[in-house]
């Protein structure tokens, strides 16, 4: 029988998949053009890049060595290798095909070290990708020239076969046939089995190390091995490093498989086991364990430190506080300003900080005191922004309704440094290894725990909990930069505390926070989950449901954070269940908030409506709420007639089309549901824009008591703003820098200015 290139290929099929999934993630996705930019300011985030890289080429071309070697018992001795330039396997009489035997194992690595390298030109990083190169280079040439190293480490070939000994078959004796074929592809690796068995120790040891949490629950030890990896190497140095771990049990895992398929007699559920699909039962293993295993319910604040949720109080004793300290009691209106920002992940945080910060200084420029922030509806990545905004007005000393003005210009400028490093940190390489280090082995190994009869996992441990400390450490260092900045509030609200902390201290309430909804979505019903620090009315916010009075408990900000931004994939759905459970009700499971709409733009119109009739006030201002909108799409080729702001620039045109390419029919449903979010966010800003630019309006331009602002992040000329969890020093400039002065957004801005002081 001869054994070419289909059969090899399915022998190191580990390796081969590996490879494939590597030359995809490294270069199509569009958010590698900016990924290494962001990491490469320093040198051990391009250095870790590097190794990571080496490391896996390495591993896909060692295991994939091995099982060929193992297989065709072709030992790593010059001997044997001069013994492949036959066509004959004197053991098993099969003939062998040389050129996939000999190149299967050097294309795997040729292919990782290309995507790379790939990687790095897509980064414009073209250092990076130079030395990564001539490292590939120098080690393949010593792959390849190992004989002459051998002698230093002779003593690892004396453990390899000296003549043929066929494992025993399959399953007479199953940990004999196990532990044979395992020491078999070991001795057959190149350098023998030491190396080998090492690696695979390490490989297995992190393993368990990162399922410990299941067996050994709320002792934190979990995030010991994800932590350390993703801080040591961000990005996607994180999730090269997972796979070079995973090559080699994987290998061997099919090895097994194949080895005890010799035997054609040799069946399991009326199937052979030579081709029993390994990596597709383990990835089913993987994705069905959470469905009976709870492996994602939502972190929750210590209780002994956190707030009763239900002694929030309503929406009314807030902007009754708000009135009182942030209006004039000679002033006949107020306009208390909600602004709603978008998703999009790190590029959505730095810009929806940078719009909240315009405004608020705007606001503190203003002659007059009847308008501020009232409240803020973020949308996933939007959500780092607004977190950041409100900790730094919760540390802003007295009841002051704005962040300090009339700074120093260095001190600004510190400021918004700390605060725009912060928020372009590497939150990527933390997440992916918390998924890759933390939640596989997890969800591997969780059936185990559903077996032994136990139902109850510590909350966190996923790659939530690794995305949420990764916001509170990036937050924790710019606390420490803003600690140093003389003339600044000292700045000691960290994202690890509660999110209800905001609001009270000592169950006091504080008055000087704009109110924060969060907006998540249930993954079942498809209604909003709102993270709010008041007790949601029904019938103010149409069927959105209380994330803190369906956990009957406060949570940390950061988990506030990510309750609305769990991507898909990238966070798992959060499963809303109480520290106490009640008896048969199902959690609900919350998702990114931009499955509903990804401006925020509904949640800040109900509030408005509110505002607009409600009572608390007793009639004794005007109450006119202003909203502004921060959308971080950062579109190719938008213009300023395609943004819904108030004047006649916008105008919706029911006979001309806005169609693109032909879909595919195959796609047609999943990219017509994922266009509806669009739509969705479109009629949003669309009512936002016809009830709150008429006001007063003349003509064709806004008047000054306009009420409507949007402000979009326009993608510079040639580049691109990637939608990512790190972004490059270039890119972070560019948006908080320049793109609230690009096209319409400079007058949108001048125009608020107006609108809150109209003697300007």
């Amino acid at each position: 029988m001869k054994r070419s290139w289909p059969f090899m290929i399915f022998l190191t099929r580990a390796p081969a998949l590996i490879t494939v999934a590597t030359v995809i993630g490294l270069t199509l996705p569009p958010q590698t053009a900016d990924m290494l930019a962001g990491l490469s300011e320093s040198f051990w985030p391009s250095a870790a890049f590097c190794f990571a890289t080496l490391f896996l080429c390495f591993n896909l071309w060692h295991w994939s060595r091995a099982a060929l070697s193992a297989r065709f018992e072709l030992r790593d001795t010059d001997a044997d290798r001069h013994a492949r330039t036959t066509t004959l396997s004197a053991r098993h009489h099969e003939t062998i095909s040389l050129r996939p035997l000999n190149l299967l194992p050097r294309f795997y690595f040729g292919a990782c070290a290309v995507a790379g390298v790939g990687e790095a030109l897509l980064s414009d990083q073209w250092l990076v990708a130079s030395i990564l190169a001539a490292m590939s280079v120098v080690l393949y040439g010593v792959l390849q020239k190992r004989a002459s190293f051998e002698k230093g480490i002779w003593v690892f070939q004396q453990f390899l076969p000296t003549s043929a000994k066929p494992p025993p078959a399959c399953p007479v004796n199953i940990f004999s046939y196990l532990r044979e074929t395992t020491m078999r592809l070991l001795r057959y690796s190149p350098w023998g089995p030491y190396p080998a068995g090492a690696g695979l120790v390490l490989a297995i040891l992190g393993f368990l190390w990162g399922a410990l949490g299941i067996f050994i629950p709320d002792t934190g030890l979990w995030v010991a091995f994800p932590e350390l990896v993703g801080r040591h190497f961000p990005g996607p140095s994180a999730a090269l490093l997972f796979l070079g771990f995973i090559t080699g049990p994987l290998t061997l895992l099919t090895f097994l498989f194949v080895e005890c398929g010799k035997n054609p007699k040799v069946i399991f559920f009326r199937l052979p086991v030579r081709w029993t699909p390994v990596l597709v039962l383990l990835g089913s293993i993987i994705c069905l364990t959470p469905v009976a295993v709870r492996l994602h319910a939502v972190r929750i604040a210590d209780p002994k430190n956190a707030m009763a949720v239900d002694d929030r109080p309503e929406l009314d004793a807030y902007l009754r506080q708000w009135a009182a300290n942030c209006v004039s009691p000679d002033a006949t209106s107020i306009h208390p300003i909600i602004v709603a920002v978008s998703g999009g992940a790190a590029r959505a945080g730095l810009w929806s900080a940078r719009v909240l910060i315009a405004v608020d200084e705007a606001v503190a420029n203003s002659q007059q005191r009847n308008a501020s922030i009232f409240a803020i509806s973020s949308v996933s990545g939007g959500s780092v922004g607004a977190a950041t905004y409100l900790a730094m007005r919760k540390d802003t000393s007295g009841n002051v309704c704005s962040l300090p003005g009339q700074l120093a210009s260095e001190v600004l400028r510190r400021r918004d440094e700390a605060v725009r490093e912060s928020l372009r940190k590497d939150a990527l390489g933390p997440l992916l290894a918390g998924a890759l280090f933390g939640d596989t082995p997890r969800a591997l190994l969780g059936g185990f725990e559903l077996l032994s009869g136990q139902r109850t996992l510590p909350r966190g441990g996923d790659r939530a909990e690794a995305l949420e400390r990764a916001f509170e450490n990036s937050w924790s260092g710019a606390i420490d930069e803003l600690s140093k900045i003389k003339g600044l509030p000292r700045q000691s609200t960290s994202f690890d505390q509660s999110f209800l902390s905001l609001y009270f201290d000592a169950r006091k309430q504080v008055s000087n926070v704009p109110l924060w909804l969060a907006n998540g979505t249930d993954s079942q019903n498809g209604e909003r989950l709102i993270t709010s620090p008041f007790r949601l009315n029904p019938d103010t916010f149409l069927g959105a449901k209380d994330v803190l009075a369906l956990l009957q408990s406060d949570i940390p900000i950061s988990t506030a954070i990510d309750n609305t931004a769990r991507f898909p994939y990238l966070s798992p759905d959060g499963e809303l269940q109480p520290l106490f459970k009640v008896e048969d009700e199902k959690p609900t499971q919350i998702i990114d908030g931009g499955y509903f709409e990804n401006e925020g733009m509904e949640t800040a119109l109900e509030l408005a409506h509110y505002l607009q009739t409600t009572k608390a006030l007793d009639g004794k201002y005007k109450i006119e709420p202003i909203i502004v909108e921060a959308t971080a799409d950062a579109d190719k080729g938008v213009k300023d007639s395609q943004i819904v702001r108030c004047g006649s620039v916008f105008k919706d045109d029911p006979k001309r089309s806005d169609g693109g390419d032909r879909p595919s029919q195959l796609f047609a449903p999943l990219s017509g549901l994922y266009s509806v979010r669009a739509g969705h966010s479109g009629l949003s800003l669309r009512r936002a824009r016809a009830e709150f630019c008429q006001r007063g309006q003349t003509g064709d331009a806004p008047a000054r008591d306009q009420a409507f602002f949007h402000f979009y992040l326009y993608r510079p000329d040639g580049e691109d703003v990637p939608l990512n969890w790190v972004l490059s020093k270039h890119i972070a400039n560019y948006i908080w820098l320049q793109a609230l002065h690009n096209c319409a957004n400079h007058s949108e801005l001048a125009a608020l200015k107006r609108v809150l002081d109209p003697h300007r």
